[in-house]
């Protein structure tokens, strides 16, 4: 509105006064959503966050899923209050599958890390045994571990944060592979994924572990802010408590993705959950949220 101005019509009298329009809050970064009394910022790709004020936060932080029974992403959830500077934010892609005989290096199919800069951060899944040209390999430590293959291939434990800021837990250990060569599957943000069984398909490929729920993050509020190619998928995986990092399946053999966006068999992890993929699957990408109340 403009200045409202006070005194005499011809200038006499009291002095004239102009009145400061009222200052409208209003923070930046990722997708903003408002629901009610809260205000979202979801990040689906690197970008910063800035506040003109300080901000008591929920935040949310999963990292990038790893490939062919991969392990969920690292799942962070917490409180804290975040100042006036700017925040950088990372968002990690989900490991990539190059197909079986890669002579890639182990580790390299594992999910990339997600982070608020300085206040969290969440290191990729491990990407699973089944990824590499030999009959036995083990899991790859991640978020969540990868899930073996073959006979005496172990399922990897989650790995440390690297940064110092967030505490090592970030998910559950991948499963053991059997003779086959079968593979286990990998772990979830929420727990491990179960070991393979001998015996014929397909009971005998592990399941992936469950992801981890932050209940402030209902997939109908955040919905909006995925993209519509992935919503339909991302909608029930995600669903009303919020559920992130599920593991990928073990193999071709069968098993089940864990909640959480967990590839099935061989289908890639939902991407924007850090769901891990299947035997032959893509991890998905990871996520950043951010929520407070609307000043």
């Amino acid at each position: 509105m403009s200045p409202i101005f006070t005194g005499s019509k011809f200038g006499f009298g009291l002095g004239a006064a102009a009145v400061a329009e009222p200052t409208v809050f209003s923070a930046s970064g990722g997708t903003k959503i408002v629901d009610g009394s809260y205000t979202y910022h979801v990040f689906l790709t690197p970008d910063t966050f800035s506040s003109p004020q300080p901000l008591s936060v929920n935040y949310l932080v999963v990292g990038g899923g790893g490939a062919s029974a991969g392990g969920g992403g690292g799942f962070r959830n917490n409180t804290t209050t975040l100042g006036t500077s700017p925040y950088g934010i990372t968002v990690g892609t989900g490991g990539n599958y190059a197909g079986a005989g890669n002579p890639t290096a182990p580790g390299a199919y594992n999910g990339g890390p997600s982070g608020i800069a300085g206040v969290a951060f969440a290191t990729g899944g491990g990407s699973g045994g089944g990824t590499y040209p030999i009959i036995t390999s083990n899991g790859q430590p991640g978020g969540s571990g990868g899930g073996g293959c073959g006979p005496g291939g172990s399922g990897a434990a989650s790995a440390p944060s690297p940064d110092g800021v967030s505490p090592t837990s970030q998910g559950g250990a991948g499963g053991n592979g059997v003779p086959g060569p079968r593979v286990g599957g990998g772990g979830g943000a929420g727990g491990p994924g179960t070991n393979a069984t001998p015996g014929p398909s397909p009971q005998s490929s592990g399941d992936g572990g469950p992801g981890a729920p932050a209940s402030w993050v209902p997939a109908p509020i955040i919905a909006p802010a995925i993209p519509a190619p992935v919503r339909p998928a991302w909608i029930p995986e995600v669903g009303p408590t919020g559920y992130f990092g599920g593991g990928g399946a073990g193999g071709t053999e069968g098993g089940t993705g864990g909640i959480g966006g967990g590839g099935d068999g061989i289908s890639p992890g939902v991407d924007f959950t850090g769901g891990g993929g299947g035997a032959t699957g893509n991890g998905g990408d990871g996520i950043v949220i951010i929520r407070y109340l609307t000043p």
